[in-house]
């Protein structure tokens, strides 16, 4: 292979020095981490617990832009915004956390089937 399969990888590779087996390790550790840390932010998310949960997107946000996931990425940044300016228990304000987490959801699910078309598989697997 003489480079990435897919070219929202293209910045990775460059920054590891166009090395194909760490980009493919990363990418591997990322959808193997993937299910775990949406799982976690949608439990901060139902317990209240909003610093929590502003870390745990935030974790999502960074990983998902050194892969140039830009979907993952901007829902992760909407939620976590979303939560940062968190006003306690106000039902709009609860139904909006729910839709934005609802778009990570799907966002992290297409960025999934993305790097699993373009080979890449879940670290261990």
């Amino acid at each position: 292979m003489s480079g990435p399969v897919n070219p929202l990888l293209r910045k990775l590779y460059d920054e590891v020095g166009r090395d194909e087996g760490i980009v493919a390790r990363f990418v591997g550790d990322y959808l193997a981490l993937l299910d775990r840390r949406i799982e976690t932010i949608l439990e901060e998310l139902d317990s209240g617990d909003v610093e929590a949960a502003v870390v745990a997107v935030l974790s999502l946000e960074t990983t998902s832009g050194m892969i140039g996931a830009r979907g993952v990425v901007d829902a992760a940044r909407q939620l976590r915004e979303a939560l940062e300016q968190h006003d306690g228990d106000d039902a709009h304000h609860q139904a909006q956390l729910h839709d934005l987490a609802q778009m990570l959801v799907e966002q992290a699910g297409d960025i999934r089937a993305v790097l699993q078309r373009a080979g890449y598989s879940a670290a261990g697997c």
